[in-house]
Formats: structure tokens, C-alpha cells, sequence
């Protein structure tokens, strides 16, 4: 381990950053936001479970709804409960939109930092002083 991080110390210490301490904290990042988005479906899934059971009611007792004139008390209900389903919805895709975007800067970052630190010499030298110890 200390080997590694000296070589790669003596490539870049931009790139030893980015790999010891960035790229973890991106890793554990993706992890909470992933654990979220797994309760937020979860909540989502419940609530479209439960207005799957309001509407399984309503049809069920659509004639007893009609003859006491309750439809606007159920169309109420229903209306919650797509409000609060749409609200939901929309939080979990803002989530899924940060957690993408953190993925691809995960896969990317290397490859566009790598080019612009390492120069050709550092690596001749460091493969040089590889073969003198070998």
C-alpha cells in the first residue's frame, strides 16, 4: 500500500488525491443517495398500493357512493393521494438525476485527469528507477 501511493505519488499528486480521497467520498455519496431513493420507492410503491386499494373501495361501493352523494368527499381522497404521489415522484427523480450524474463523474474522472497530470518524462524516470530496483 505504501509502495502504491508513493508511485503514484511520484506520477501525480493530483491523481493520488483524486484516487484516495475523492473517488471514496463519491463512492459513499452514491451509497446514502441510493439508500434514499430505495425508502423514497419504497414510500411510492406504498401509496400507489393504498390508492389501489381507495379505488377497489369506491368501485365496489359506487352505488351506496351515488345514493348517500358522497362523490365529492372520495374525489377528494383520490385527488390527495395523486397529489402526493406526483410530489414524491418528482423528489425520487431528483435524486436519480444527482446519483447519475455522480456515476458518470465517478467513470470519467480518471480518464480526464489522468492525461492532463502525467507527462512522458515522469513516466521514463519512474519506469527507469523501477527497472534499477528490480
Amino acid at each position: 500500500m505504501v509502495i502504491a501511493v508513493a508511485v503514484m505519488m511520484r506520477i501525480s499528486s493530483v491523481l493520488l488525491v483524486i484516487s484516495v480521497m475523492l473517488i471514496p467520498l463519491a463512492g459513499y455519496l452514491n451509497k446514502q443517495i441510493s439508500n434514499i431513493l430505495k425508502k423514497k420507492s419504497d414510500v411510492i410503491f406504498k401509496c400507489k398500493e393504498n390508492m389501489n386499494y381507495n379505488i377497489r373501495q369506491i368501485l365496489d361501493g359506487f352505488y351506496s357512493i351515488k345514493a348517500y352523494g358522497l362523490e365529492e368527499r372520495f374525489t377528494a381522497i383520490l385527488a390527495r393521494d395523486t397529489e402526493k404521489l406526483k410530489r414524491l415522484e418528482k423528489e425520487k427523480d431528483k435524486l436519480d438525476a444527482i446519483q447519475g450524474r455522480l456515476a458518470i463523474a465517478l467513470r470519467y474522472m480518471p480518464q480526464l485527469i489522468v492525461p492532463l497530470q502525467i507527462n512522458r518524462e515522469k513516466i521514463q524516470q519512474l519506469t527507469a528507477d523501477l527497472d534499477k530496483n528490480i
